[in-house]
């Protein structure tokens, strides 16, 4: 075996070109790599001019093995790139990795379902849209039943292209006024009357279409413009999409006030307007608004006129920060609506993190890329990427047959989302930066007001675009001298699958090795950012492969932990950000075994360090790590019961209470970052009392950061009436608009923090009990979604799948109702596979963290035998 190894982080940007070389590898017998010898260049090159438009210019890199197994080549696109075997100054060989093809498969084009695409015979040209708001947004103004609704008046432009008496378009809840429908023929001042329409038929349970049936057929190349009205009412809650309505506190008065804002993506277009809601029908807009006196109306598109006020000119983008969007924020052209705590920073308010993440979120929407550099962001989003796309059940390609509207919104997801970023990031780093960014722009220039298909990509990114999952990289060490590499489908809650799909993988070799006693090691390029699972890699990487590849038993549990050791000397974050991670997967998995105490005192014996570390006045690295790992100790270590951190949390919890008993909490002197362990340390071994005031603190709180640190100390209660009083005071109020502290992002927030419950048992046990209340109370699919994946996440047992089927047989209507009956059978896959899990492993990892103890016990009575006596 050829192990990997590299001590940096494997994220960074390196244009160095000593560490680039050929995949099949010779090693000499002082440690260094040969990576001539054994591979053979050929190549066939297109220049600029000499080719057709789009042709791709293709080196290859043969291997001169008889037993090599692979073909490696590079691949570039469009004409405009070419390649030599003459330069070797950097220019192209330096910045271009080399492919390892597994010529077993072809991929083609996923033929478009026609039941969902609306038909291509008429399309649209321009849209009229014409608004009248009835947004009773602050006391003293009131439309009685129109109260929160909306009108609607639709010119729709459209070109006829093929015959045909049938117009489909997108509607969702909206109520139009067929009566007054009509279709003028010609585009300009001079219109006849069209054809009328006979039939209407509303297909809301079939992909939200709106069929109209004419009376005759509208012809090819003729203009036809519809007008129709209509009304609807704005969304109760930012959950709902299209136009909704949100709220704040107006600080000079205290009184509500209400916005209404749009979500559109991905398919909720047609819950503001009757609409061709899909990405290839482009068109125009015109939008007036008629709104109340008072408020402003704000859009994203293009400004009709200006005049001079200013003499400077500054170069800028508008971005509105909303109090509730169910995204983090949406890059609208020319209007970025931004939730409004990933909007703004507030020094001695939030902590450095809610810093990094508000430049993060902002520099995305502007860019809509991740920014070149933010390694650590980069890091953590493929890490998410792998979490969800190596689950079974759960993965899914990047391209693939959609069968139903439902099923887009579903397959909207981080799978889809980071698994795209981390691909075309790892195509960048594949081709180097220039070239990539002049394809890019040479690409959108060539399709820009059109849609682009995955085809038109090159093809290297096939085999990441149409296949599930990602693969697991093992380098075997064939003779002396060479070695060769292997891939399988990975997996981690089942064994490596036989399935022939693989991956056209760059690989990057560091021209150098090293001598580490008897074993060589070869390091792949420290700074590779390929998704795919390699065995062994940067510390942080090293530990996140090692224990995932460890559920698969390719390796053993007892080479994880053992590899975890170091961490006392950890001081990074993200190892052991990554190790906490997998250890607490662990623990959650064996919390109800007899032993698994074990588990948590592994976790507090790598960690106690960290806080004498951390808290002494002696320490002065950089003070943005510092604040983050300060945070990451307290909370993991007051959440194990570590002594000094529970004395630390209670004495400034006693301070906080008498600085803020008239005052809000983010008006105290605790560093922001420690605010959340504090909280839930001292409301976990406080009373009644400290719950009731932090709950009163939460309901006059305006700042988001800290709403959502004392949320995240109310779940820290071991008393399951108080939990049940909490869930029920968010239901009771998450739809009462009249109070400012309650919306659908904050409910979600909380349900998730109670993953770190101390009475976790407790709480699953209560969302069982009290499942049909919530829907009853919450029928809103995304929460009931969270309460359900609650309930099932962690059973691992037959008694807990037949506790589930009895589940699924009481609520049965309900879960039909909230379309979430097939998402509770997947989970099913996951149970079974943690019952596995714990069958296969759980005795293992025990029966290891014993023996360590007991080693580690006779150690120190070793070392207690050999002291000398003092007289």
């Amino acid at each position: 075996m050829c192990w990997i190894s590299s001590n940096v982080p494997f994220f960074s940007t390196n244009n160095s070109s000593s560490c680039r070389r050929a995949f099949y590898i010779n090693r000499a017998n002082n440690g260094t790599i040969n990576s001539t010898s054994s591979v053979a260049f050929s190549t066939r090159s297109m220049e600029r001019g000499n080719s057709g438009e789009g042709s791709p210019s293709i080196c290859e890199v043969v291997s001169s093995s008889p037993n090599a197994s692979v073909r490696v080549m590079f691949r570039q696109r469009p004409r405009r790139f070419f390649c030599s075997s003459e330069v070797d100054d950097g220019n192209f060989i330096r910045r271009n990795a080399l492919l390892i093809t597994f010529l077993n498969k072809k991929f083609r084009t996923i033929p478009e379902d026609p039941l969902i695409r609306l038909p291509t015979d008429v399309i649209p040209i321009h849209y009229e849209l014409h608004f009248k708001i009835y947004l009773p947004y602050k006391n003293g103004i009131d439309y009685g039943e129109r109260n929160f609704t909306f009108d609607g008046n639709l010119r729709l432009h459209l070109l006829c292209r093929q015959t045909t008496n049938v117009l489909l378009l997108h509607s969702k809840s909206l109520e139009i006024d067929y009566d007054k429908a009509t279709i003028w023929m010609g585009g300009g001042t001079i219109r006849l009357e069209g054809p009328r329409i006979i039939g209407w038929k509303e297909l809301a349970g079939r992909n939200d279409l709106l069929e109209m049936r004419l009376d005759r057929a509208l012809l090819p190349g003729r203009n036809y413009i519809l007008e129709l009205g209509y009304k609807a009412k704005i969304g109760k809650n930012s959950q709902e999409g299209g136009l909704y309505q949100s709220h704040y506190l107006n600080e000079a008065n205290g009184e509500n006030r209400y916005i209404a804002a749009t979500q559109m993506q991905p398919l909720d277009a047609r819950k503001l307007l009757p609409c061709f809601d899909e990405p290839s029908f482009k068109a125009e807009f015109s939008i007036s608004v008629q709104h109340p006196d008072g408020t402003v109306a704000l859009s994203n598109a293009p400004i009709e006129h200006t005049r001079n006020v200013e003499r400077t000119f500054y170069n800028y983008v508008d971005i509105f920060g909303v109090p509730s969007l169910r995204v983090a924020a949406m890059e609208n052209w020319g209007l970025i609506i931004c939730r409004q705590q990933n909007l703004f920073y507030i020094d001695g308010v939030q902590a450095r993190r809610d810093k990094q993440f508000v430049t993060d979120v902002l520099a995305h929407e502007i860019a809509h890329m991740a920014p070149t550099g933010q390694s650590q962001l980069f890091y953590e989003h493929t890490v998410k990427a792998f979490r969800f796309d190596q689950v079974a059940h759960q993965a899914h390609a990047l391209s693939y047959k959609i069968s139903s509207v439902r099923e887009v919104a579903r397959r909207f997801d981080r799978i889809t989302y980071l698994k795209a970023a981390a691909v075309l990031r790892m195509v960048e780093h594949t081709v180097g930066e220039n070239i990539f960014r002049e394809g890019l722009r040479s690409f959108l220039r060539n399709y820009k007001f059109k849609n682009a298909r995955s085809d038109d990509l090159i093809r290297f990114m096939d085999s990441w675009t149409y296949q599930t999952g990602f693969p697991l990289i093992q380098l075997i060490a064939l003779n002396s001298t060479a070695v060769i590499a292997s891939q399988v489908q990975f997996f981690y809650l089942q064994e490596p699958s036989s399935n022939p799909s693989s991956w056209k993988v760059p690989l990057f070799i560091n021209g150098n090795t090293t001598n580490n006693g008897s074993e060589d090691v070869i390091i792949l390029e420290r700074d590779s950012v390929i998704l795919h699972r390699y065995q062994l890699a940067s510390r942080a990487r090293l530990l996140e492969d090692a224990f995932t590849i460890a559920r698969t038993g390719l390796i053993s549990f007892e080479l994880a932990f053992k590899m975890s050791e170091y961490l006392v000397e950890e001081k990074e974050y993200l190892p052991l950000l990554v190790f906490n991670n997998h250890l607490q997967h662990l623990l959650l998995l064996l919390r109800n075994h007899n032993k698994s105490y074990l588990i948590r005192s592994f976790i507090l014996e790598m960690l106690e360090t960290q806080f004498h570390r951390l808290f002494s006045s002696h320490f002065t690295n950089n003070a943005d790590i510092s604040d983050t790992l300060r945070e990451f100790a307290m909370v993991q270590l007051c959440q194990w019961n570590y002594p000094p951190c529970i004395g630390h949390s209670l004495r400034e919890f006693s301070r906080v209470r008498s600085a803020c008993r008239d005052r809000k909490m983010s008006d105290q002197k605790i560093p922001p970052e420690l605010r959340g362990p504090v909280y839930s340390t001292a409301i976990r071994h406080g009373n009644i009392d400290d719950f009731d005031f932090l709950w009163s603190k939460y309901l006059i709180e305006e700042y988001d950061s800290e709403r959502g640190r004392i949320l995240s100390g109310l779940v820290g209660t071991t008393d399951i009436k108080l939990v049940e009083l909490s869930l029920n005071r968010f239901i009771e109020n998450i739809r009462n608009t009249t109070l400012i502290g309650f919306n659908p992002e904050d409910f979600y927030a909380f349900l998730l923090k109670f993953v770190r419950s101390p009475i976790l048992n407790d709480v699953v046990d209560s969302m069982k009990r009290n499942f049909r209340m919530f829907a009853n109370k919450i029928p809103n699919t995304l929460l009931m979604k969270v309460i359900l994946t609650f309930i099932t996440k962690w059973m691992n047992s037959e008694s807990d799948l037949a506790e589930l089927k009895e589940f699924e047989i009481q609520h049965k209507k309900v879960l039909t109702e909230l379309r979430l009956l097939d998402y509770l059978h997947e989970q099913i896959t996951e149970i079974r596979a943690n019952e596995d899990f714990v069958n296969k492993y759980a005795q293992t990892i025990i029966a290891y963290l014993e023996k360590r103890k007991d080693e580690r016990n006779l150690e120190k009575q070793k070392i207690n035998k050999c002291q000398p006596l003092i007289n």
